[in-house]
This record gives structure tokens, sequence and C-alpha cells, in this order.
């Protein structure tokens, strides 16, 4: 047996340390017997006594031995591991019958270390002698390691070697035994889990869902890579919040509700819907599954998680509805019927729009031989064709065809655009043919009548006298009537046609780019130019207008457009235009003149009012000394006499001063700017203060507008209009002057042909509630020097009303007069803003 060297070394080892056994030494040298008789005696019966006591020692140690053989025997059966024991004196090995569990038997092993040394794996061999020396060399008792040992079919089992070093008396080892302990399936049970767990940490950190494990409170214990990718926090941010934090505050009840139900065990797995929020602030859509992983004292251990980020899907799904929604109102509104056919059962569905479309009630039936007996007999063919060319995949199983079908009960003829497409399965075979259908009767008749406008258009094209021609969107000519050729010599091919060709080249340079510009903006164009007639090389003028013909949207689809002959017409245009040269040089001429005359006039009106007024102030000044130096002498006719003349020359001073006035309102030199006419009266209610109050007259106005003008020919129009309501204001009475202000309308503008300026005018009405005057005299008042009352009640000289007409003149505005005797008087005043 393997064993029995190891049972010999065993008691060995035993006999080596007696004293554990025996308390009685068997001879000393102290105890050498004398050389008598009787001591021999005696030493044989001691001899006897202790050989007999040994015998019974031996026989004591010998029962110990087989009691300790039985128990080791034991041990080594019961003990699935092998022993072995190294002599590291003589280096020689022994393994004890452990080694069947790796298939060696005593005939395997020779040399037991050398067959140690061949069974460890060559990869483990260096690591596990240098290991094993290191221990037995340095004096270690214990020694330990795992490797790999080749059993005897050639694989390799894990095993945890084991190993005990025995020391001499002077420390030096001489011997270790151990075991060797097949580790195999715990190696191997170990490694499938190392792999397992990679495997679950690889699939929980890629998989594209989001993972959490969680405490039953909802505080994140651990979540995969996804996880916060999801709510765009980094993993540390995401580890110091809980589930609670990260839903949307109406979810919060729900998912309240949730984990009571997990954490009680009513529900094992729960599923939902719900929203989150992303970091940024905005909606997350999430599918999350939640279960509870239970510890083993029956208590919650784990929430786990799987969440699956669903905001594109339900962006999408939510697009998808409103897309569905569209297209439904789509099929509504534009009268759109749908229909669906079977191939394999041959069942077809017509919606109730699409029945209508064949002249058919919601309830009557319809199949495809019913379909193709509503189609007019003359398209009954083609329709067939087309709809089974269809549905067998010709054509890539697309379906697009018209047709016209007969009503059934209203036997109503219809034109109808139907449109579909043929599906097949897998195998080829045709599962679905499914399509829409239209009603196009009324486009049809548009089309008809839009040929017959063609045609109509094209015989009037034909006779009028003018070049007709039309072209497409951009502009290139497609038709051109008979009088093209008449006029230029040119028969078109419309290939290459291009119109300015015949144009002469100064009248090219201005209407091509110019007509670039109206095609661009869908604009008509006009213009006049001159055409060559290729066979005499000569030009004539015409008069061109074209314009564009819209669809509904607003889009030019065609330009339509006519050529004139104005040949005579430019050739007195240009007779005339010598004729106005001439003229208008004789017109300079005489302005020239004009102006030099107008320039002596006012030098001779400045002068002569200047010597006219000197006679006056000597009238006056010898007048005023005989009445101061002379008053007892002269008589009181006399004083009166003298009197009268000197008012008359101071009427006669302010007659010249205001004919002087007038003539000056014709300079053409004066400098127009913005006039605030608010200012201007305000100004001039401040002028006439005490004389309205002394008068009883109160003033009302309205915002005046500010306008373009010469301020002092301003002030003096509301200036003499003001003087004459108050010379003429009721007396002993109270008194208004109402002012108002409106911008003049387009109907009121085309009533005063003679308002020439552009842009916005305004009305101011001037009303008094004066003495008035017949409504005869409405014009008369702006004549220079006639007055419709006695000088004696009222002062004056007749030409204060002309001035504000000459100034209103000046102004390219209109003034008029309104009045009613003791009623009062209005003046209407129109004036431009800008001119």
């Amino acid at each position: 047996m393997v064993g029995t060297k190891f049972y010999n070394l065993a008691f060995s080892l035993y006999c080596i340390s007696p004293h554990k056994y025996a308390t009685t030494p068997i001879m000393n040298s102290e105890m050498i017997p004398p050389n008598t008789e009787a001591s021999k005696a005696v030493i044989e019966i001691d001899l006897l006594s202790q050989l007999q006591q040994s015998e019974a020692q031996r026989q004591q140690l010998q029962s110990e031995f087989n009691a300790l053989k039985d128990r080791f025997n034991y041990v080594m059966k019961a003990t699935q591991d092998a022993v072995w024991d190294w002599d590291l004196v003589n280096n020689t090995g022994w393994y004890n019958e452990g080694l069947s569990i790796f298939g060696y038997n005593a005939s395997h092993i020779h040399d037991g270390v050398k067959f140690w040394h061949e069974t460890i794996h060559p990869d483990d061999k260096d690591r596990v002698l240098t290991g094993i020396h290191a221990v037995v060399d340095n004096g270690g008792q214990h020694w330990h390691d795992r490797y790999r040992f080749r059993r005897a079919n050639g694989t390799y089992a894990w095993v945890f070697d084991r190993g005990y070093g025995i020391h001499d008396a002077n420390g030096k080892p001489i011997r270790m035994v151990g075991s060797i302990q097949d580790i195999t399936l715990e190696v191997e049970a170990k490694e499938a889990l190392r792999e397992s767990e990679e495997k679950f940490r690889g699939a929980f950190d890629q998989v594209a869902v989001g993972i959490s494990i969680a405490s039953p409170e909802g505080q994140f214990l651990s979540v995969n890579q996804a996880y916060p990718k999801i709510f765009g926090f980094t993993h540390e941010e995401l580890m110091n919040k809980r589930i609670q934090d990260l839903s949307h505050p109406d979810e919060l009840d729900g998912d309240r509700k949730i984990f009571s139900q997990l954490l009680s065990g009513q529900t094992q797995v729960a599923a939902r819907v719900k929203r989150y929020i992303h970091k940024s602030g905005k909606i997350v859509w999430g599918r999350v599954f939640g279960t509870v992983i239970w510890g083993s004292n029956g208590a919650p251990k784990y929430i786990v998680g799987v969440l699956e980020d669903i905001t594109e899907q339900r962006e999408i799904d939510q697009a998808l509805q409103e897309n569905e929604e569209r297209l439904r109102l789509v099929i509504d509104s534009a009268n759109i019927g749908t229909w669906d056919f079977n191939p394999l059962t041959g069942h077809l569905h017509w919606d109730v729009r699409c029945k209508e479309l064949f002249g058919m009630s919601p309830d009557d039936h319809a199949d495809y031989e019913v379909f193709l007996q509503r189609v007019h007999p003359d398209d009954r063919e083609a329709a067939d064709k087309a709809n089974r060319d269809a549905i067998n995949g010709i054509g890539n199983g697309e379906y697009d065809l018209e047709y016209r079908t007969i009503g059934l009960r209203d036997q109503k003829l219809r034109w109808v655009r139907a449109k579909g497409r043929g599906y097949k399965d897998v195998n080829g075979q045709p599962i679905r043919y499914a399509g829409t259908a239209i009603d196009i009767t009324e486009q049809k008749m548009q089309e008809q009548r839009l040929r017959e406008q063609e045609q109509r258009f094209r015989l009037l094209a034909t006779s009028i006298p003018q070049i007709v021609w039309t072209t497409d969107e951009e502009g290139s000519v497609n038709y051109m009537s008979d009088k093209w050729v008449m006029y230029t010599g040119h028969t078109p091919t419309y290939e290459k046609f291009s119109f300015p060709e015949l144009m002469h080249p100064e009248d090219k340079a201005k209407v091509v780019p110019a007509w670039t510009e109206c095609v661009k903006a869908g604009s008509a164009y006009q213009a006049e130019f001159r055409l060559k007639n290729i066979e005499t090389n000569q030009y004539r003028w015409f008069s061109c207008t074209i314009a564009p013909l819209k669809d509904e949207s607003g889009k030019a689809v065609k330009w339509i457009g006519s050529a004139t002959d104005i040949q005579e017409q430019k050739m007195v245009e240009q007779d005339l235009e010598n004729k106005v040269s001439e003229r208008t040089k004789e017109l300079l001429e005489l302005n020239e003149r004009l102006e030099r005359s107008n320039s002596e006039l006012e030098q001779y009106a400045y002068v002569t009012s200047h010597d006219l007024k000197e006679p006056l102030r000597k009238i006056q000044t010898y007048s005023n000394i005989i009445t101061t130096k002379y008053p007892k002498q002269i008589s009181q006719e006399v004083t009166e006499y003298l009197q009268k003349i000197e008012s008359a020359s101071l009427r006669m001073s302010g007659l010249i001063d205001d004919l002087l006035k007038y003539s000056r309102l014709s300079d053409a030199n004066v400098m127009y700017d913005s006039v605030n006419l608010g200012i201007v009266v305000n100004n001039i209610v401040t002028e006439f203060e005490y004389t309205l109050k002394q008068k009883n007259i109160v003033v009302h106005m309205d915002k005046l507008p500010v306008l373009k003008g010469v301020p002092i020919q301003m002030h003096q129009l509301f200036q003499n209009l003001f003087s004459n309501a108050i010379k003429f204001s009721k007396p002993n009475r109270p008194n208004k002057i109402i002012i108002k202000s409106a911008l003049l309308t387009d109907n009121e503008k085309s009533l005063h042909p003679a308002l020439t300026s552009r842009g916005r005018h305004y009305k101011i009405t001037f009303e008094d509630e004066g003495i008035g005057f017949s409504p005869q005299y409405s014009e008369q008042v702006f004549t220079i020097f006639q007055r419709l009352n006695n000088r004696n009640q009222f002062e004056g000289h007749g030409i204060g009303l002309a001035l504000c007409r000459k100034i209103v003149s000046n102004h390219r505005g209109y003034i008029s007069a309104s009045g009613e005797e003791n009623i009062g008087a209005k003046f209407t005043i129109i004036l431009p803003e800008r001119f």
C-alpha cells in the first residue's frame, strides 16, 4: 500500500519521543552493579522486572499506535484531500490514496518529487516552486498556494495545496507534510460568477435603457451609464438624488401609489408611462418598469427600475396623430373619397364620399363589378386594365387615372380622378389595393371652357389690327398672332424666339431690363418701342401692354400682350414736339420780358407809393400846423374841413400801404418753412385780446395742422380774418369765432380741380356770428376795393379779403366765403400739407 511507509514513519516519530509515554528509565551509568553474585541476582531480578515493565509499556504503545493508525486511516478515508510527505533530507516524496481523486494510483508514482513537478501546470510551475522553496529555505513552517494540477486523463484541476514544515533540534528543515484539495468546482463557480458579473455589468452599463437600483425610500444606490444621460445629470449628481426628485410634479401622487403597492407586496411589477423633468427643465417622457428585491428577513431591500426614454417616440406619435387628423381634415374638406380593395377576398370598401362620386347612397352595395358598371362605357376598358395592372404590381403597383362615371341613382355624369397603390406580401401575392378618388368635374368643365376661350382668343387676336402674343410664366413667347408677320416679315418658330431681336437697339436697352423686373414681380408692363421689318429694314413705333394671368394663389401662370401700331401718332407727336419746342422758346422769351416788367412794376409801385405819400404828409403837416397855430382865428366850419382833409389823407396813406402789400404778395423769392397754424392763431388772439374782450367775442379753436408755407403770409391771412370778424361783429351782444380743421377727403378734393398739389390737404373753416352778408356777395367780398358797407359805419379800404385770397393762392390753396345777413360769415380755406 502507498500508505505503509507513512505508517512506519508515524511510528518512528512516536518512538523518537518516548518520554511522552515512559516514566521510568531502563538503565543509567550510576546503576552499574557491583561484581558480586548477590548483586548480580538482584540486578537480574531488577532487569527482569524492568523488561516486564517495558513490555507492558510497549504493548500499551502498540495499542495506542494501532488506535492512532485506525484513526489516521479513517481521517484519510473521510477527507477528499490527497496527503503528501516530502523528505527534505533525501528529497523523496510520498502520497496517500487520496490521489485517486485525480485518477492516479501507486503505479503512477515512482519518484514522488518528480511526479509532483510534472503535474503542475507549466504556467504555474515557476510561481509554485519559488513560493514553496522560499518557505522551506527561510525556515518557515506554513506554505499554501493555488494552482492547476494535471489529472491522469491530461486535464487540469484547480487545487489548494498546503504544507507544514518540520525542523530538527537545530532548526534545520527536514520534512514537510501537507494536503492537496481539489477546488475546481469552487474556482469554476467563482469564474462563472465573475463572468456572470462581468456580463451583467456589461449589459447593465451598455443597455440602451436606464436601469436603477434604489433603497425602499427611493435613494439611488446604483445606476447604469444610460440612466443619468436621460436626465442630463452626471453619475455623481444623480447619486445624490431620489427617484421622486426626477418626477414631474403632476406625477408624484401616482408615484406614491405605485411605491405603496410595490413595497406592500400588492404588486410584483409595476409599469407606467409618466413625465420626468430634465436637468434643463424640459419634459422627458418615459416608460418605467419597477419591482422590489426582498431581503431574507422578508423586508423590501431594493427597488429596481428600468426606464425607457420615449420622448422622441411620444413626439413622433403626437406628430403622427396630428398628421392623421390633418389628413382626415384635408380629406373631409377636399371632399376626397377613399376606397380599399382586398384581392384575396374580393371585398371592396368605399366610404360615403366615394359612393357619392358614383351616384350611390351610403347603403348601396359596392364591389368591383359594380365599379365597372358605373364607369362610362368609353372609359371602362382603360379603367379595368389600369386597376388590374396596379393590383398585379405592374408599374410599381401605382394607379392614377381619370375617367367618367354615370351615377347609379341620379344618372349624372361626373369626372373622377382616382389614385391608388397595390401592395404584396413577401411571397409577391397581392394582399391590398387602396387609394382615393376626387370629383374633378368642375375642373374638366373649366378646362373645356378654357379651350373654348383659347379658341375665341385666337380668333379675336387674328381679327384685330394689333399684334397679340402670349408667354409662359417665365416670359418666353409661345404664341404670336398673324399681325406679327405682317408688320415684321418674320415667321416665329417659338423654339428660340426672342421678341427683342427685332427691337431698335436704343429701345431694347430700356425695355428688356424693365420687362425682366415685371416678370419677377408679376406686375403689368407698358412701353413704347420700335420694331424692324426684316424685308424693308424700316422701324415702326408700337405701344405695348403686357399683363399677367394669375392663378388663385396670385402667381403669374402666363402673360398676354398686345402691340398697337402708333407710327402715325408718333409722327404727329414729333411734329407737335417741334412746334411745342418753338412755342416754349417763345414763352421763355415772353416770361423773361414779363419778369422784367414785374420787376419794373414793383419798383414803380414802390416809387409811386413813396411819391404819392409825400404830398399827403405835407397835407397832414400843414393841416396840423393851421389847427394848432391858429385855433382862435379858424372858425368851427374851417376846423371841420381841416379834419376831413386829415382823415382823407390818412385813408389815402393806408390805401397806398395796402396796395404795396398786395403787390408784394407775388414775390417769388419768399422762403417757405413749416408753419404751426395753432401757434399763429394763438399769437393773433393775444394781439387782439383787448379788442376781443371789448367786443365780447369768444374764440373756439380746434387743433390746427402744421403746414409748409410762408410764416408772415399765414399770419397776415388769419390776422385779416380776425380783423374782419371783429369789425363786423354785432354790437352790445356776445359773439363767437369758431375755427375748425379736418383732413380733406378724396371726394371733397375732386370738387376742386384747381388743387394741383399732391399729398394731403387740410380744410380749415373760420366762422363768426357777426352781421354777415347776403349769399350773392360770396365771391364779391374778395374783390379788391369792393365794399359792402358804408365807410362811415365800418372802417377799411376793401382790400383785406383780397389779400387773403392772394395769400391762399400763393400757397396753391383755395378759399371761399358764405354768409347770411344777421347770422354771420363763414370762410373755408383749403391748404396743402406740402408742395
